[in-house]
């Protein structure tokens, strides 16, 4: 009876060093790289320039099947405009082929696309580089603070029919940077609670179009916390369920190499 219940002990601690073996094989052969931006923007609004800015913190990884994947953490820049209510540039809409999404602004605004090829120069980015207009994200406007039914999405080009004769975009720019991520527009504006609350579904809106309907509005505009990052234990366990699949494709093209 002991040596069966040692046999099954050594199978345990066994199991339990592939996955972790497994884990720390992923993160070694397939590490995240990531870099900070300070997204800064200047709108001119009554002849006043003020200036949102805000930091973000972007993650991209390559996947042992090919392709990869970015995350992103931090918040959107927002300004209070007294009586004419909240200014929120929008983190944007990831994977809908916008150019003014947060996740990929900063790197392209240096040249790097965060393909699989570029990613391992994502922390060697240094400097600040100026946005263009189609790459300044889009703003929300909440006209009355406190008050979620009334909101307008705003295009650069929509500032001086929104505000008024030369309101517009004055400057807006990415600079590189080691500060820290701040999350605190949930407790600055805390009215907007209902939308940065945890997602309960659908999708990060990146059009007019799209604002005009409330209920298509998510937490991804305003605010990023990598809350969908698994857990430790549902990453060791897919790092060992990676590890056998690797391993069956090995066994099935002895002849062919990782790429």
């Amino acid at each position: 009876m002991r040596a069966f219940l040692r046999f099954l002990a050594a199978i345990a601690v066994a199991i339990a060093l592939y996955f972790v073996g497994s884990l720390v094989w992923l993160d070694t052969s397939y590490p995240g790289y990531t870099y900070r931006y300070r997204l800064s923007i200047s709108p001119e609004i009554g002849g006043q320039v003020r200036t949102a800015s805000s930091v973000i913190e972007v993650t991209a990884e390559e996947s042992p099947f090919g392709g990869g994947g970015a995350r992103l953490r931090g918040q959107a820049p927002y300004l209070d405009l007294g009586e004419r209510g909240v200014l929120i540039f929008s983190l944007g809409n990831d994977y809908g082929g916008s150019d003014r999404a947060a996740l990929w602004i900063g790197a392209k605004a240096f040249g790097n696309d965060s393909s699989i090829p570029n990613i391992k120069k994502l922390p060697a980015l240094t400097g600040r580089r100026e946005l263009p207009s189609e790459s300044i994200p889009l703003a929300i406007w909440f006209p009355k603070t406190g008050d979620l039914t009334q909101r307008r999405a705003l295009f650069p080009q929509d500032f001086e029919a929104a505000f008024g004769p030369g309101a517009r975009i004055a400057s807006a720019s990415v600079e590189i940077t080691r500060e820290p991520v701040v999350l605190d527009i949930d407790k600055k504006l805390p009215w907007l609670a209902p939308l940065t609350a945890k997602p309960k579904g659908g999708g990060v809106l990146s059009t007019p179009e799209q604002m005009a309907d409330r209920s298509r509005m998510s937490r991804g505009h305003l605010m990023r916390d990598n809350g969908n990052e698994p857990s430790f234990l549902v990453r060791m366990l897919g790092a060992g369920i990676i590890v056998a699949i690797k391993g069956i494709d090995r066994a099935s093209c002895p002849d062919c190499v990782r790429r």
